[in-house]
């Protein structure tokens, strides 16, 4: 009996230890903490997704998931409790066309290379380098920190990536923006094929036209047809590849709106719907682009001001670019109208924070809010098939959320957190005061300046003026503590004037020199005392 006892807890244990070890594929240096930390957002202002919004809610997320969202729900004995009285908590955004974490695989030509007609590609791949189907993007992948930095502080947590290289540029996949290790980033290994006109790095002499990377694509489709219906002895791993991409999405990159219905053709040759990666162009042919059914991902990188202060420059600058510049901004309040169905993507930007500058430019030119927070969250969602996991704020699903100060629209808003795969990833300091916004300085109880201050949130700019006189001054603050300073041109108070003081809510005992402000989210209004310190001659 004894012994039988002792077989029993053996065969437990083994089991047991089997159990533990199958939790884990990859190894952890040091000691493994499967403790569960439970984060509870309270009293937040909850964008659910484009169509929902809980007033005063609150969301619990546990191991890097939403673990319940809602109003009055119970939160967890050990939550860490984080109040956003005054603060609003939106699904990061998704870009659903980037090339992030992948590193170049570009063909590279022999040094004295003449003319190629045939690959230099060893193995059993396609006869011409422009075709990669077997490219898989997720086999390349390695995490970016310093990249993805710059994506988390767009408000961005999702992206697709991809090899952007070739006609047929093999699938592409699902990251998200934390900085953990790669497998635990990849959300989704494989969740497209991609296309595009441009063969890109090959070095072959053909294609070397449109024309010929058109006859090119669509002798591949007709290539993987009879070699899935062909009974000859041969194996080709592109084609094998193209063949088994065919259950995931097809996205077509093109460069203008006529490269547009020349994808569509395509697609409809061989019953293909495809997203179309557009131009920015599509305003320009609505009811074509329209008739193609297809959904859009549009960037929103606007051409920048012309100089035309040299008349000879002004005259080099053509209509239909004069034309493009002021209607680029239309492009997605154009696809709106036209219900076509459409998502953002920072492709094309060469600051990535111009991306909410430039959706916001979209609002000044006709489209909803809406509208964009779909194209910025739902849409590239459901396009990529990742809607139960990332792109809204529900129970079960991928701890991805940005902290804002307002609404992500407004011009003033502020994004404090981006939550990337439950991970905490500041951008502003959210107990830092927002000083920007309009006051008076008043000395001796007369008033002695207005005062503007604008900028970014952590970086103001302050602007005093005296009348007629308007002069940029300079401000810091640390905690509470400030000091503001700039030089008085008015006759009472000329010279250098040094303001220090701090910030306090309490509203009584001003002195000397106040000022007064409207901003905070809760409707509290700061005060600001100082002390007087003159550097002038006359004093």
């Amino acid at each position: 009996m004894f012994i039988k006892n002792k077989i029993c807890l053996l065969v437990l244990l083994c089991l047991t230890t089997c159990k533990i070890i199958g939790q884990e594929t990859f190894p952890i240096n040091g000691i493994n903490d499967t403790r569960s930390t439970f984060y509870a957002f309270i009293h937040a202002r909850i964008v659910v997704d484009y169509q929902s919004v809980i007033g005063d809610g609150t969301v619990v997320i546990k191991n890097g998931a939403i673990h319940d969202v809602g109003m009055n729900i119970p939160i967890p004995a050990g939550s860490v409790i984080i109040d956003l009285k005054g603060k609003s908590i939106y699904p990061s955004f998704i870009d659903p066309y980037t090339d992030y974490g992948i590193p170049e695989l570009k063909t590279k030509a022999k040094e004295g290379q003449g003319q190629q007609f045939l690959s230099n590609t060893k193995g059993a791949y396609d006869w011409n380098q422009a075709i990669r189907p077997e490219i898989d993007a997720s086999k390349y992948f390695v995490s970016d920190s310093k990249k993805a930095e710059l994506f988390r502080n767009a408000g961005i947590g999702t992206v697709m990536s991809l090899n952007k290289d070739g006609i047929c540029r093999g699938t592409s996949m699902v990251v998200l923006l934390s900085d953990e290790k790669e497998n635990l980033n990849i959300l989704e290994g494989k969740v497209a094929q991609c296309f595009s006109f441009e063969k890109g790095s090959s070095t072959q002499d053909y294609p070397d036209s449109r024309m010929g990377a058109i006859a090119l694509l669509r002798q591949t489709y007709y290539d993987a047809t009879w070699y899935k219906q062909s009974t000859k002895r041969e194996y080709n791993l592109s084609l094998e590849a193209f063949n088994e991409n065919q259950k995931y999405p097809s996205i077509f990159e093109v460069s203008d709106w006529q490269n547009v219905l020349r994808a569509d053709k395509i697609g409809d040759e061989f019953n293909i719907q495809y997203i179309i990666k557009g131009s920015g162009y599509e305003y320009q042919r609505i009811e074509e682009i329209k008739k193609t059914g297809a959904t859009f991902i549009i960037p929103v990188n606007y051409p920048e001001t012309y100089d035309v202060s040299d008349p000879w420059d002004a005259i080099n600058v053509s209509l239909s670019d004069m034309k493009h510049w002021e209607l680029a901004p239309t492009n997605a309040s154009q696809l709106e109208k036209a219900g076509i169905a459409f998502c953002f993507t920072t492709d094309g930007l060469k600051d990535k924070k111009d991306f909410m500058r430039n959706i916001r430019k979209a609002l000044d030119n006709g489209l909803s809010e809406q509208s964009a927070l779909k194209a910025l969250t739902y849409t590239p969602a459901v396009m990529l098939n990742i809607q139960n996991k990332t792109g809204s704020i529900k129970k079960g699903m991928v701890a991805n959320f940005i902290i804002t100060s307002k609404s992500i629209f407004d011009k003033e808003n502020v994004i404090f957190e981006n939550w990337c795969n439950g991970k905490r990833y500041i951008i502003k300091n959210i107990n830092a005061p927002d000083l920007r916004g309009y006051y008076t300085l008043f000395l001796n109880n007369k008033k002695a300046a207005g005062i503007r201050v604008t900028g970014e949130m952590d970086g103001p700019q302050i602007f005093f003026d005296e009348d007629t006189n308007k002069t940029k001054g300079n401000i810091s603050f640390a905690q509470e503590q400030l000091l503001l300073s700039y030089e008085s041109k008015n006759a009472a108070t000329k010279g250098l004037i040094k303001l220090n003081g701090y910030i306090d809510q309490a509203t009584k005992n001003m002195e000397r020199i106040r000022l007064f402000a409207k901003w905070a989210m809760d409707k509290l209004v700061y005060c600001i005392r100082f002390d007087f310190y003159s550097h002038s001659k006359n004093r």
